[in-house]
């Protein structure tokens, strides 16, 4: 009896073992506070996002990647009180929105959004960071709060990009075998003083120059500039309202 009882408490002590690894445990408290219990620690490529938002059974010849960059880059990821919590390897995967690490071991974890508020990424190329944040709602319903998206500029009226990735089938060149493959889109959201949130059906000096207030800061920049079309001369623009704004308000 005493030994039943020995082998089915040894039983539990490697199954506990076993669920806290698989869960996201780790001897790292920054990184245990964040880690999920009950999220998927790697993509599964046979339960994906399709188009209709739908999670749907596809087997592994999906084309393409889930996401954002494929590569492992340097990062860091922030608590709900804007504290670093951890620098770590990260990826973004645009098909769940979520975040994937790896751990001190090498192992990789998914992050869970619910303990977190940012995340930055280390772009080498440019040698910057590249922001994502939660907590935004835009008037239509269209993004949550648990929603990751990448902020572009800095100040009180933000330029806000959300990052798609779903599975789509394509029919073959005679029809008889269907395609699956990743389709990495974005939307462009803007953030006012207000903190009122909208989707941007194009990103362009007359849809900017229709929501925001002050036109004279407007009218300054583009006696400057003769053309806002790319999202780099948006950003631009955005950061040239943003300081100049505050002066007016002062």
């Amino acid at each position: 009896m005493r030994i039943g009882i020995l082998y089915l408490c040894l039983l539990l002590v490697s199954v506990n073992t076993k669920a806290q690894i698989g869960s996201g445990s780790s001897s790292n408290p920054e990184i245990s506070v964040f880690m999920s219990t009950d999220m998927p620690i790697t993509m599964d490529r046979n339960n994906v996002i399709d188009k209709f938002g739908n999670r749907s059974p596809y087997n592994n010849n999906i084309k393409g990647s889930p996401f954002l960059n494929d590569e492992w880059l340097n990062g860091a990821i922030y608590g709900l009180d804007l504290k670093k919590m951890a620098q770590v390897k990260i990826r973004l995967n645009t098909n769940g929105n979520e975040v994937h690490f790896l751990d001190m071991k090498n192992i990789e974890l998914v992050v869970d959004k619910s303990k977190i508020k940012k995340v930055a990424i280390f772009d080498e190329l440019s040698l910057d960071s590249i922001y994502f944040e939660n907590g935004f709602t835009d008037t239509k319903a269209e993004l949550s709060n648990s929603t990751l998206v990448q902020v572009l500029n800095k100040g009180e009226v933000l330029l806000l990009k959300k990052h798609t990735n779903n599975v789509v089938k394509k029919d073959s060149l005679f029809g008889a075998i269907n395609v699956y493959y990743f389709a990495p889109m974005f939307d462009y959201y803007l953030k006012n003083e207000k903190n009122i949130i909208q989707k941007l059906k194009k990103i362009d000096i007359n849809t900017l120059s229709a929501i925001l207030p002050n036109k004279e800061i407007i009218t300054n920049y583009l006696t400057q500039k003769n053309k806002i079309k790319t999202e780099k001369e948006i950003i631009e623009f955005l950061n040239f309202y943003n300081l100049n704004n505050i002066k007016t308000s002062n």
